[in-house]
């Protein structure tokens, strides 16, 4: 076999095995992480399980529980637990949350916006 054959053959198998989620230990996985990554940023075709119509924060508590684990990481567990208690909306199908400055403290304060289908951020911030 020619080595351009050969070359088609591996990105057939490579394609397949991408679509069909049937990954192996191989000698170049990070590759195989760049070509998954790529394929999914630039695909047209829908491969997610989870889409935009599937309804993953179904509740306040979750929403709370999810954003929270964001937060946490980003601005640190007391700063975020220091907020609360949290205004929690739930408005077209987004979670709108901020937190509140204890009184008499100069600052500013989280705001996450969050889709519950699909569970997409769709804005962070924290005031200085």
């Amino acid at each position: 076999m020619n080595k351009l054959l050969k070359l088609l053959l591996f990105f057939i198998c490579l394609t397949l095995n991408v679509h069909g989620q049937t990954y192996n230990k191989t000698t170049n996985e990070e590759q195989t992480a760049k070509d998954i990554l790529k394929s999914a940023l630039t695909d047209t075709i829908q491969y997610n399980h989870i889409n935009s119509k599937y309804v993953i924060l179904k509740d306040t508590a979750q929403a709370i529980k999810f954003a929270e684990q964001i937060l946490f990481k980003i601005y640190g567990k007391k700063l975020i637990k220091n907020e609360k208690p949290y205004s929690v909306y739930y408005i077209d199908n987004y979670w709108i949350m901020w937190g509140y400055l204890p009184e008499n403290v100069e600052g500013g304060s989280f705001l996450i916006i969050i889709a519950s289908q699909g569970g997409k951020i769709i804005r962070i911030t924290h005031g200085q």
